[in-house]
């Protein structure tokens, strides 16, 4: 079975089967809706109307029989869904209480609906990532008392301001570079930034890779063996006298040979 409709800006009529002698308004409309693909019907609704009575079908279980023609328009939802922002006053009322008490909230003894407990719940789960735990202390606000979770981004040490690190106060500067990447088996430990290829560690402390280590222990002591100091120069290697031009007596450059007697000289 089937009935027939049309938009009133269409010229033909389109079909909809279905089982049964008759079928409800809502199911005409989703069928419509999936037939011309119009998508979910959220800020709009489908208004069904009988091409030959006029009647406007308002009920959504209203049956409509088999082969009938029907007007089919779009029209404004006669009642609008509630937005996700209509309900941010509620949250964020949620979110004041939840910070007041540092997210340690008993969600049993709360009172409110229960959307507010899931809201709750939200935000007690995500608190340590709000953004209000986080400082950013750059240049002129860096004074005064250092918080307790300030890191100096020099040494990686609490305690002072990045300005007042000592290492890069210090009268002696020394570029630290991190060991970004390197596992901690493949890493020395040494005393400070000052040994040779020292890198910082996640941790604060210094460590050179162990390859290197190797190198600068066998540059030391190599720089410290005895060198003689009269040893003989090398010999200067001689030239074969037969790359040798026999008119300026230098080394041949683009060398050419003379047919007459076969003797090679410079090209110039």
């Amino acid at each position: 079975m089937s009935v027939h409709y049309k938009f009133k800006s269409a010229l033909d009529y389109d079909t909809v089967t279905f089982d049964g002698l008759h079928i409800s308004v809502g199911d005409l409309k989703t069928a419509i809706s999936q037939q011309k693909r119009i998508g979910k019907t959220s800020d709009f609704d489908l208004q069904i109307t009988n091409a030959q009575t006029k009647e406007v079908y308002v009920d959504d279980n209203t049956l409509i029989p088999k082969n009938t023609s029907l007007l089919v328009a779009r029209v404004p939802l006669s009642q609008q869904p509630k937005k996700q922002w209509e309900n941010s006053n509620n949250q964020s009322a949620v979110v004041k209480d939840v910070s007041v008490n540092k997210g340690l909230a008993d969600l049993s003894r709360m009172e409110g609906s229960e959307q507010d407990k899931i809201n709750a719940m939200i935000c007690q789960s995500t608190f340590d990532y709000d953004p209000s735990n986080y400082q950013k202390l750059r240049g002129q606000n860096q004074r005064g008392v250092v918080p307790a979770n300030y890191v100096c981004f020099k040494c990686q040490k609490r305690g002072h301001w990045i300005k007042d690190c000592p290492i890069a106060n210090s009268s002696d500067p020394v570029e630290i570079r991190r060991s970004s990447g390197i596992p901690r088996s493949f890493m020395v430990p040494v005393d400070g930034p000052k040994a040779p290829g020292a890198m910082m560690t996640p941790s604060g402390t210094f460590a050179v890779p162990a390859v290197d280590h190797e190198a600068y222990l066998a540059s030391e002591n190599a720089g410290g063996a005895d060198t003689p100091t009269n040893a003989p120069a090398a010999p200067e290697p001689t030239i074969p006298d037969e790359l040798i031009c026999s008119l300026c007596r230098d080394l041949l450059t683009d060398a050419v040979m003379i047919p007459c007697c076969g003797n090679s000289f410079c090209d110039e």
